[in-house]
């Protein structure tokens, strides 16, 4: 069974330690990158499955989903704010989910689910046995 990689970008130490926790229990390996530069270059060598965006870290969140999507073609972007943000411009960005602080385990969960599935079947790249 392969474990799915997440990385959390969030220049808040706290915030993101929670936000790993969290999935950890859903059986995911997590890094965390405290800023939008160290985001990249993580994603540049782990390929993780899922990145979860900080959008209210004074990096550009929507600008660096594009980076990371043109890195990341196959990865779950989702976006996360303290307050409600303009669905337009998360659907240009290109993030695939969107959730409001403080996020809630068992929607985190829901979330997971599917990306979990499919690195238990090593259907993701970076993994072995994966297209």
């Amino acid at each position: 069974m392969h474990k799915p990689r997440l990385l959390i970008v969030d220049d808040k130490p706290d915030v993101a330690g929670a936000f790993a926790e969290m999935a950890r229990q859903c059986e995911y390996r997590c890094l965390i990158a405290d800023c939008g530069m160290t985001a990249l270059e993580i994603a540049g060598w782990w390929l993780p499955n899922v990145v979860v965006v900080d959008l209210d870290m004074p990096d550009d969140g929507y600008g660096l989903c594009s980076k990371l999507r043109s890195i990341l073609d196959r990865s779950l972007l989702i976006a996360v704010s303290d307050e409600p943000v303009d669905q337009a411009q998360l659907y240009k960005a290109e993030f695939h989910h969107y959730l409001v602080k403080p996020v809630s385990l068992d929607r985190l969960k829901d979330l997971l689910a599917v990306p979990r599935q499919a690195a238990d079947q090593g259907a993701w790249p970076g993994q072995p046995g994966s297209a």
